[in-house]
């Protein structure tokens, strides 16, 4: 059991260390094992979710486990300092979870947060990986990603999935925020937007929680304090889109919160 497990680990650590996703061949012969053992880890680093493989290409690379794993690690003390003060007051006046998800790639994680205290509420997933144009909290990123890597992302998905996934990216670029009945969890209203740094979207700052206490209504008055929130975490790290949240927080003081401003695009 030892030495299958010392196997296991060093092929997720060779696929990990990886510039670029890898073959079984590749990795077998840069490890120095025999194809059915490597085989063996790779198949049981996939079903828990430490590796990917790519069905067209068969290479193998970092799965959403290590993903999540490594961008809760990489959380600095300092980026702690900074959002949980933001968090906290997000929380407190809204009375539900709020999060904060960080780009890594094509995917989102959440790496903060802070659950609402009333009984029933949603669960904080701290560590949580998924692809961007999963949930408002990746939805909202994807629509200020680099446009060619958007692209590559959408032409992943079936036609429907994919036109019904820019109408969100485009009330999100009109807007600055994604709001959602139950579009990633059942039973669950939330609303998300953007975190820019000084490359781009860093992130995305969601509030989450159970409908419909948390409904369209709810999600719609809270939104200025969500981009005000956002603008101020972009500002302390350096975005350069601070005036988008000036237009946003303008459009939403314009809007009645009686309508669906954002929930059906």
């Amino acid at each position: 059991m030892s030495q299958a497990a010392e196997k296991v680990l060093a092929v997720l650590e060779h696929v990990a260390g990886g510039r670029e996703p890898m073959t079984a061949m590749a990795i077998a012969a840069g490890l120095g094992l025999d194809k059915s053992t490597c085989s063996r880890s790779l198949a049981v680093l996939v079903e828990r979710g430490w590796l990917v493989r790519d069905e067209r290409t068969r290479l193998f690379g970092p799965g959403p486990v290590l993903v999540g794993l490594a961008a809760t690690a990489a959380v600095s003390g300092q980026l702690q300092a900074i959002l949980l003060p933001t968090l906290a007051r997000l929380r407190d006046a809204t009375d539900e979870t709020v999060s904060f998800h960080r780009r890594v790639g094509d995917r989102r994680v959440c790496v903060a947060g802070l659950e609402s205290r009333q009984v029933i509420r949603r669960v904080l997933p701290i560590g949580d990986s998924f692809p961007l144009p999963v949930g408002p909290s990746g939805k909202v990123i994807l629509a200020f990603v680099d446009s060619a890597q958007r692209e590559t992302l959408l032409a992943a998905l079936d036609p429907a999935e994919r036109s019904e996934i820019r109408s969100w990216i485009n009330a999100a670029i009109r807007t600055g925020v994604v709001s959602t009945d139950g579009d990633h969890i059942a039973g669950v209203g939330a609303a998300s937007v953007p975190v820019f740094g000084r490359e781009g979207v860093f992130g995305s700052l969601t509030v989450a929680g159970p409908l419909p206490r948390w409904n369209a209504v709810r999600r719609t008055e809270a939104t200025g304090l969500l981009l005000a929130a956002a603008r101020s975490l972009s500002e302390t790290l350096g975005g350069a889109r601070l005036a988008d949240y000036e237009r946003w927080i303008g459009t939403c003081a314009e809007t009645p919160a009686t309508t669906e401003r954002v929930t059906t695009p």
